[in-house]
């Protein structure tokens, strides 16, 4: 709750949501209680906006399912995925860019892995898997490579265990062949992680052209169609407002920032999709003191 009984904007954000997907839904308070586990006169209070919006994952993640919402679209549970592993984060963060929900990655998957399993994967609430079948399994139903996951088999010790397979099996002509042509492989997955890259970079350019532009951009049906899983500008906290108000009049990317502040970027980018707040600390400091924003900027952005 904000002052004077006022209800927080991202609380009202969500409450509207709710209130929206009832009514589509034809469900009444009563069910939406029962599928999260809440009293019915809790629901109640919730949507008059007389207690505070659910934060917890588990009962945001359950209250999304039941609205066949993505749970990604409540603030409250995108302001959670700080706490994530490294890896969950990833691949949340890789549905959103990609437009793939939650529900249809799990749908996917199913029955090869319980979904009960999958939904705590992504709440956080169980360790990102290490076994490679698995990690493949996860990384095709995003559509994504499963290099994108640090628990994954690196590359270089991939190639390291072929080669010394091939030199075991292999003749020296067929061992020669085989290393030219591991090499070429080795070179197109590195293309590939740079243009997933830029697309991601693409993205974000886009939609800071987008909240900060006066003037009108042309279509671009591969962008625009991502950006509605992006939150509106106006719901960044004010910190992040400044910096990437900041990025898009240097005419940065994200990664060129990381690597002028010496921050890591995969977080950069976590802030600039939304995902994470620029809290008070070294990163916050960095990128501060690399884009030559002060407190006056954050000021005219509140």
């Amino acid at each position: 709750m904000g002052r004077r009984g006022q209800i927080d904007p991202e609380a009202s954000q969500s409450v509207a949501m709710v209130r929206d997907a009832l009514k589509g839904r034809g469900m009444r308070q009563q069910e939406l209680a029962e599928r999260t586990g809440l009293s019915k006169d809790h629901v109640s209070r919730i949507l008059l906006g007389k207690v505070a919006f659910p934060r917890g994952r588990d009962t945001l993640h359950a209250m999304a399912q039941a609205l066949g919402l993505d749970p990604l679209q409540f603030p409250e549970y995108r302001h959670q995925l700080q706490v994530l592993p490294e890896s969950t984060r990833r691949l949340t963060s890789h549905l959103k860019a990609h437009g793939v929900t939650q529900h249809e990655w799990i749908r996917r998957i199913v029955p090869q892995y319980s979904e009960g399993h999958l939904q705590l994967i992504l709440r956080g609430g169980s360790p990102f898997p290490k076994e490679p079948r698995t990690i493949e399994l996860f990384a095709q139903a995003a559509e994504a490579d499963p290099f994108l996951f640090s628990e994954y088999l690196p590359l270089a010790d991939w190639k390291d265990r072929l080669l010394a397979a091939a030199e075991l099996a292999l003749d020296p002509t067929d061992t020669g062949v085989f290393k030219h042509l591991l090499g070429k492989i080795e070179r197109v997955m590195a293309h590939r992680d740079a243009a997933e890259e830029d697309f991601g970079e693409r993205l974000l350019k886009r939609f800071l052209a987008r909240s900060f532009d006066s003037v009108g951009l042309p279509p671009d049906p591969e962008l625009d169609d991502q950006l509605t899983y992006l939150p509106p500008i106006s719901q960044y906290q004010p910190e992040v407002r400044a910096m990437l108000r900041a990025l898009h009049a240097a005419g940065l990317r994200v990664a060129d920032l990381a690597e002028r502040a010496g921050v890591d970027a995969d977080t950069l980018f976590a802030v600039a999709n939304g995902q994470m707040k620029l809290k008070d600390g070294p990163l916050r400091t960095a990128v501060f003191r690399t884009l030559g924003i002060g407190a006056a900027d954050v000021a005219k952005e509140g």
